[in-house]
């Protein structure tokens, strides 16, 4: 099949470039890979590959800038194999407890609960992992500072890590800090009773254990309080109460204070847990959750503005219930989608599951159907014989997803171990403009294209991941001297319609009163492609597509009085 995508025209008198030197851009958080020196591959830390060399070079056609990389090795796209984290080789307890943290150099933060029923010891592993999954640090007992969890701070730098599980009736959320790097929890009690507790950045206490909501108000199922905090320091504390309801409270002053909990959603036949809430960069709220209708798990989704006016309804994201959905966890990215993963069984599954939905999505307070929300159906991302539990999710800088989860046989006394797998993204992008705006691309194989609107500077950065997970990238610059000026259109009486028919590129045209006609189509390079010469006046002719690879080309239609072009993108 081919698609042909028509993009504008524009009328262009000068075009030329030169390389600048870069300037001192800000942005992603690594550096740029340097030639490998001559050591043996024994000599390279375990796992540790080289990093892909993208070569990046710019190249002008026509109203474009045309990026291309020539890679070093093969980029990758999607899932990578596992890494190992850590391992229990005979664990007395049914599952691990683990927490997933992320800091702003996106160093990756694990922490293993040693805590279980028999044995009341707080001491936890903590396992640091750089961007590809490979051990950095492991501490085998760490307490932390006051137990408070796995979170970073205000500015995303450093992490204050304490402990994720701290016992059955004592469970304690993933945590937040705010800008002035204060942690906050929330916990469940011995009486199902909601808790919320702060500490200042050096772990001393500000608020111990203030009741979020108590009695009938609470009524929490264990472990299944979670918190969030909007872009106006406001908190948000979500639970399943007594099973049957999803509710939550707010507190606009730091936790001092909690509004009267509010119902997200109710089942009291069956049972609706295990919620989850994240704050997406407009500002809107997303909760997640299980429901149980006596035979099957589903995941639930209900989206509020920051106003509290609901823009979808409690929706069913698994109506066909093709898995079981058990312990969903989800993250946000900066293009405000929706990941989340799940297990089908809390004794485990052999495969783990992975949906996403469109954040900005929008219903008017109505439930959405599963097809109108997802933009990528569940499906099961990595699985092997073994079970596999508790899978959690956090999101990169660079839009990369990481997920741990714990693997062995379900029950006492029986060996279980931590992996970590990375979702890659394709080759992207970004360009930024002479007055400084900045747009993101993505690379259609190792080619992509921009439109160029005025003259001046172009910088562009690039960069791209191998099979190990491993950034490479890239920069360079182009000076544009003069275009001139688009135009919206072309008077009726010069007009070019393109059609496809199969591997046929169709064009009519009609250009009164002028001479012979110079038809052609350019590919990216400038190389002339395809080339017609017509009478004036109205015609129509085709050009054969079918030797041509899948790209970007131009049609141009030129003569003597009149010069218009279409950039067109050609798929197979």
């Amino acid at each position: 099949m081919i698609f042909i995508a028509l993009i504008g025209l524009i009328n262009i008198t000068s075009f030329q470039c030169r390389p600048i030197p870069d300037p001192a851009v800000g942005g992603i958080g690594f550096r740029k890979p340097h030639p490998a020196p001559l050591v043996s591959m024994g000599s390279l830390p375990p796992g540790l590959l080289t990093p892909p060399v993208l070569n990046l070079t710019l190249n002008t056609v026509y109203d474009s800038v045309f990026i291309i990389i020539d890679p070093d090795q093969p980029l990758h796209a999607g899932w990578t194999d596992t890494n190992f984290v850590t391992d229990f080789p005979a664990w007395d307890y049914w599952w691990l407890n683990t927490r997933l943290g992320i800091d702003r150099l996106d160093s990756i933060y694990v922490l293993v609960s040693r805590y279980n029923y028999s044995n009341n010891d707080h001491d936890f592993r903590r396992i640091i992992l750089d961007n590809c999954g490979n051990r950095i640090h492991e501490q085998a007992q760490w307490n932390g500072y006051q137990g408070q969890p796995i979170v970073k701070d205000g500015l995303g730098y450093n992490h204050y890590i304490g402990h994720p599980v701290l016992g059955w009736f004592d469970n304690m959320d993933a945590g937040i800090t705010d800008q002035f790097n204060r942690i906050s929890t929330t916990k469940t009690d011995s009486l199902l009773n909601v808790r919320f507790t702060k500490l200042d950045s050096t772990g001393n206490m500000i608020i111990d254990q203030l009741p979020v909501a108590t009695g009938d108000t609470a009524q929490s199922w264990t472990g299944d309080t979670h918190l969030a905090m909007d872009l106006s320091g406001a908190y948000y504390a979500v639970w399943s109460r007594d099973q049957h309801e999803i509710v939550y409270a707010r507190s606009a002053d730091g936790g001092y204070t909690w509004s009267t909990p509010v119902v997200i959603a109710a089942d009291f036949t069956y049972q609706v847990n295990k919620p989850e809430i994240v704050i997406s960069p407009d500002n809107c709220r997303h909760f997640i959750w299980q429901r149980w209708d006596g035979q099957n798990n589903y995941l639930m989704y209900k989206k509020l503005d920051a106003n509290d006016i609901c823009l979808v309804d409690t929706s069913n994201l698994t109506p066909g219930a093709p898995v079981e959905v058990w312990a969903p966890e989800m993250t946000v990215d900066q293009d405000t989608n929706l990941h989340i993963v799940w297990a089908s069984s809390y004794e485990g599954s052999e495969n783990l599951y992975h949906t996403v939905i469109n954040g900005r999505y929008g219903n008017n307070g109505l439930p959405a159907a599963d097809s109108q929300i997802t933009i990528v159906q569940e499906y099961a991302f990595y699985g092997n014989s073994t079970l596999k539990r508790y899978p959690k999710i956090i999101v990169d800088s660079l839009h990369c997803l990481h997920v741990i989860f714990d693997q062995g046989a379900y029950g006492l006394n029986t060996g279980k171990q931590v992996y970590h797998i990375k979702k890659n993204r394709s080759a992207q992008g970004y360009v930024m403009h002479p007055d400084s705006t900045r747009h993101e691309f993505f690379f259609d194989g190792n080619n992509a294209a921009i439109r160029v609107p005025a003259p001046g500077h172009y910088f562009v950065k690039a960069w791209a991941w191998n099979s190990n997970g491993e950034t490479g990238w890239d920069t360079a610059s182009i000076y544009v001297t003069a275009i001139a000026e688009s135009r919206d259109g072309l008077p009726p009486e010069c007009r070019i319609r393109p059609t496809i028919t199969r591997d046929l590129l169709n064009i009519y045209y009609r250009q009164a009163g002028m001479k012979e006609t110079d038809i052609m189509l350019f590919d990216i390079t400038g190389r002339v492609r395809k080339r017609n010469l017509s009478a004036a006046g109205e015609g129509r002719f085709s050009i054969s597509l079918k030797d041509l690879p899948a790209g970007i080309y131009y049609l141009q239609i030129k003569n003597e009085n009149i010069l218009t072009r279409e950039r067109i993108i050609r798929i197979k």
